[in-house]
């Protein structure tokens, strides 16, 4: 039977108990609550930088398609321009001519274009804890709080263990 005693005792739980882990529940959920918010901005933020990072790179192959374009209706203007020389050297029979225009075609010597990579500031977030955004002063003031709460509660359990004691004991 005292066992039985023991283990409602046990499963008992006090109603302060049950507030107190009331509180620390809801921190907890605020905690969590908070956690997702930042982790939401922070897959916001990359999201952003990608699209932004793709929409330079459209525009950079557009303009590649735009030189292209131009390159390309540039040779061919040439190409045309050569044939005509060529057709006219075979007419004169100036055979040496024809060899040095087509000395000069072989030689030619075309770039489309290069790639140069431009240094930018690129935006970008950090984690900062509460402690670092509200400087070192702040910090100190809550370290001291906390310190002096989690000493209020160490000595409240030294009181509860010492009543403890002189109620098992007896008096000192």
């Amino acid at each position: 039977m005292s066992e039985q005693c023991f283990i409602d005792e046990t499963l008992e739980i006090q109603p302060s108990e049950i507030e107190i882990r009331h509180v620390f529940n809801h921190h907890v959920t605020v905690l969590c609550n908070q956690k997702w918010k930042i982790a939401d901005e922070m897959t916001k933020w990359s999201h952003t930088l990608i699209a932004q990072i793709q929409e330079h790179v459209k525009q950079q192959r557009e303009l590649l398609e735009l030189i292209y374009q131009k390159k390309k209706f540039h040779l061919e203007a040439l190409c045309i321009r050569s044939l005509e020389l060529v057709q006219m050297y075979e007419q004169k029979k100036e055979y040496e001519q024809f060899k040095l225009w087509f000395n000069k075609c072989n030689t030619l010597k075309f770039e489309l274009a290069t790639l140069l990579y431009v240094e930018r500031p690129i935006s970008s977030i950090q984690l900062v804890t509460e402690e670092q955004s509200n400087g070192h002063e702040h910090s100190q003031q809550k370290t001291a709080y906390m310190s002096s709460a989690m000493k209020q509660i160490e000595d409240h359990e030294k009181y509860n263990r010492n009543y403890t004691d002189i109620n098992e004991n007896g008096s000192p």
